[in-house]
């Protein structure tokens, strides 16, 4: 067994987790578990509000051999979150709502059989089966109030939202089975899988309506309505799927793959009605003011056939270089197609006829990798086409990010890491990495792109049981953005972390990490960040400390 914990001074962080193994000669079982809460994070600018969490999770797994050269397995996840707090506001949600995950859940159980050395040619044959469910829970108080003046003999209003609560259950249900052969120079996998996901959500609006006395504003009457909407039509996704894969030793210093792979993919989706019903002081109104179909009843089904062509040729015991392409396909999931997520500020649309994403990826690679150094680096070339994304619109004359596809769009860039022992106490270690994102269609960059970023450091052993590491994470400015996106300028963050291992108290093995994160307390902005509204600063100076035992 084994016992890891830790605590992060930015937002008190307290994590646990324990781990147990047993076995037998034909078995072993494995249990873990961890748990973790924390508090707002804070930040150079001050506490980044609603930023707290709780969450734990454990898993356990069972394997038996019944027979010789067979395995049965059974594995089981579950994950539970509370009070998740998301950070921000705008613009999906008014500038002061308090959104949070009130409680989440996740379960993924699978058995999977699998029989071993059936000839000389079929080295393995597997079976899988695994449902997941997953129930998604979210709470946005908006904080809103609106007054609506008097008109048409109908006196004035003031309506505010209380509460709007959107609802979801994911279940998916899996199935693949797959064969391995060995033919003198070649090993083949050959499979089929097939999945279906099945989704069914609510949302509910909750408001008071106070109505007003023209003369002098007292609330002479109060009611309280609840607004029933579906964010997505109920729907069901599935895919099923056949692939082979073909390593071939062509020459001792030279291997190629070949790998294929053919899907077939349909979903269809019910009628939806928006508002769905709603219910005024405890009395059902099935037709509510304003309802209209705004999915209909639709089925679609995509074909997608893809292939993968790999190189590895050895220079020498020390080094090789490596070619890839590939041919990629991805099918617009429900969310894109469907979704209509109205918070109380830019609505979020989806369209049922988007493209499935197509593209080509190229990379050659080069490792060297003699006893003191580890250096591996690549060059990328990535053709996309029909790219999903979000554009900003307008849809009932509101303002809305729509789904849609931009064209062609193209990826490219580097990639490089090194860690070289400089004597037996001293490593040095680098990272960098660089990407471009050119919309072909309308000669722009694409959102969300990375900019240059690497990461330099020293480690030091001055002792066989103790290290520590400085290092300094570098980002570039970000200047080549997509239209409307801000841009973004460059900082360095550096860290300290102090490791102490292989210690023995009794019998228990103690190994422990203290150490500094963003050391100056350094005050920058991610372009990659998900931060709503005006939060544009990262987690400040960070004290932490990190242990395990094992025993």
């Amino acid at each position: 067994g084994s016992y890891s914990g830790g605590f992060n001074s930015v937002n008190n962080l307290y994590s646990n987790g324990i781990n147990i193994i047993a076995s037998g000669n034909e078995w072993i079982a494995k249990f873990s578990g961890i748990y973790r809460n924390a508090q707002n994070t804070k930040t150079p600018s001050g506490e980044l509000s609603n930023s707290q969490f709780e969450d734990n999770s454990f898993s356990t797994l069972f394997q038996f051999k019944p027979f010789e050269d067979q395995e049965v397995k059974f594995s089981y996840q579950q994950f539970n979150a509370y009070d998740v707090g998301i950070p921000g506001a705008a613009p999906l949600f008014p500038n002061n709502a308090i959104v949070t995950y009130p409680k989440e859940l996740r379960r993924l159980l699978s058995a999977e059989y699998k029989i071993n050395n059936l000839s000389k040619t079929l080295i393995k044959l597997s079976a899988k089966y695994f449902h997941q469910f997953i129930s998604r829970d979210v709470e946005n108080i908006p904080g809103t109030v609106q007054f609506v003046p008097g008109s048409n003999g109908q006196p004035p209003r003031r309506v505010s939202v209380l509460k709007i609560s959107p609802c979801a259950d994911h279940n998916t249900d899996g199935f693949q089975t797959q064969a391995d052969f060995k033919f003198e120079n070649h090993y083949v996998i050959a499979g089929f899988d097939f999945w279906t996901r099945n989704y069914n959500g609510l949302r509910t609006r909750e408001q008071k309506i106070e109505i007003l006395n023209p003369v002098d504003s007292s609330v002479v009457r109060t009611t309280y309505k609840t607004i029933y909407e579906k964010p997505l039509p109920d729907a069901d996704y599935s895919s099923a799927g056949i692939y082979i894969q073909d390593e071939i030793n062509l020459l001792d210093n030279l291997n190629l793959t070949l790998g294929g792979r053919y899907d077939f993919i349909w979903l269809n989706n019910a009628e939806t009605l928006n508002p769905l019903y709603e219910i005024n002081d405890g009395v059902v109104n099935n037709n509510p003011v304003g309802q209209k179909i705004i999915w209909d009843a639709e089925s679609a089904e995509n074909k997608s056939y893809v292939f993968n062509i790999g190189l590895l040729y050895s220079l020498g015991d020390q080094s090789n270089i490596s070619f890839n392409t590939a041919a990629s396909f991805r099918s617009p999931s429900l969310e894109e197609r469907y979704q209509y997520i109205d918070l109380g500020s830019v609505i979020r649309v989806g369209d049922p006829n988007l493209k499935p994403e197509q593209g080509y990826f190229f990379d050659l690679g080069f490792r060297l990798f003699p006893e003191n150094l580890n250096f591996t680096t690549s060059i990328f070339l990535n053709s996309l086409k029909d790219l999903v994304t979000e554009i900003p619109g307008t849809y009932d004359g509101r303002n809305a990010l729509i789904k849609t596809n931009i064209g062609e769009a193209l990826l490219f860039g580097f990639e490089y890491s090194f860690n070289f022992r400089v004597k037996n106490q001293l490593s040095v270690y680098n990272t960098l990495s660089s990407v471009r994102g050119l919309n072909q269609k309308d000669d722009q960059d694409l959102p969300q792109i990375s900019p240059l970023n690497g990461i330099v450091g020293i480690e030091y052993f001055p002792l066989d049981w103790m290290s520590f590491d400085i290092s300094a994470i570098l980002f570039a400015e970000q200047n080549k953005v997509a239209p409307g996106e801000k841009t973004t300028p460059g900082y360095a963050t550096f860290n300290f972390k102090l490791n102490f291992v292989n210690l023995t108290l009794a019998n228990i093995k103690v190994g422990f990490s203290v150490g500094l994160e963003n050391i100056l307390d350094k005050e920058y902005r991610n372009h990659l960040s998900t931060n709503r509204g005006s939060i544009t600063t990262e987690p400040g100076r960070n004290i932490f400390i990190r242990a395990n035992l094992a025993f």
